[in-house]
């Protein structure tokens, strides 16, 4: 389903309204999200594909589509938040939809991320 001309404008007219600190809280919170996920002994591709979803999106020198940025905003929103299907304190289970998501938008943009790395000149995931 192709979001509306009306949805991507609201997209673009939040997206402009975002501060450097705004941009700090979030990156702050994304390393946390990781730390904790490499504790509870997260797959190292799954780190890195994370991590290349969060580079993709804001390297300024790399154009993406905003399709392909709401998706990652999206996937990488899930990851970070405490509010999920299985909460993170389930043992076990807590991070099973976290990784979900990731792997689903990991899928999904898999040529995308592809093209990113080569043109970064970044290893494979």
């Amino acid at each position: 389903m192709q979001p509306s001309e009306d949805d991507r404008k609201k997209l673009e007219s939040a997206a402009a309204k975002v501060t450097p600190q705004d941009e700090a809280n979030v990156r702050e919170k994304f390393a946390a999200a990781l730390s904790v996920a490499v504790k509870k002994g997260a797959d190292s591709k799954l780190v890195d594909g994370a991590k290349s979803l969060w580079a993709m999106l804001t390297d300024k020198d790399y154009v993406v589509t905003w399709q392909t940025k709401s998706l990652i905003v999206a996937a990488l929103a899930y990851f970070v938040s405490p509010v999920d299907l299985v909460p993170d304190a389930v043992p076990g289970f807590g991070w099973a939809d976290d990784a979900l998501v990731i792997v689903t938008a990991l899928h999904m943009l898999e040529e995308e991320l592809a093209a990113y790395r080569k043109a970064r000149g970044l290893a494979t995931a």
